[in-house]
């Protein structure tokens, strides 16, 4: 059968009529990015961390480490505080500000350490 182009236009239309537009909304899972930040910046400190008791290089890199550090724990205690909120990425806030600590505890003893070391040394050649 043969149809004119005029009858299957209006076909079409009607067909198109009676279709319903359908919105979806997506839902995302919570997250909590401080908490993933404060682990990607506590590993990066315990990297440069655990090189800072060499002795040349390690005062280059206590510059790099001890903040760090610093920043790696300020995030892990934010991420802890979404962490209740939201309810996910305790254990990746915890996690940063436990390397942060661990690292501000390295650049503070190996400091400690050095001016102990500087100071008798710099004493016993005086004598």
């Amino acid at each position: 059968m043969i149809r004119s182009r005029g009858s299957v236009n209006e076909e079409v239309t009607e067909s198109y009529q009676h279709q319903h537009v359908v919105y979806q909304h997506i839902v995302r899972a919570p997250s909590n990015g401080q908490g993933v930040a404060a682990l990607v910046v506590g590993i990066l400190a315990m990297f440069f961390g655990v090189t800072v008791p060499i002795p040349v290089w390690g005062l280059f890199v206590s510059f790099v480490a001890f903040p760090l550090s610093v920043v790696a724990i300020i995030l892990g205690h934010i991420g802890l505080a979404a962490a209740r909120r939201v309810g996910v990425g305790r254990g990746n806030a915890l996690a940063g500000a436990i390397l942060g600590y661990i690292t501000l505890a390295i650049c503070l003893l190996t400091t400690g350490f050095w001016f102990a070391a500087l100071s008798g040394a710099a004493s016993s050649a005086s004598l």
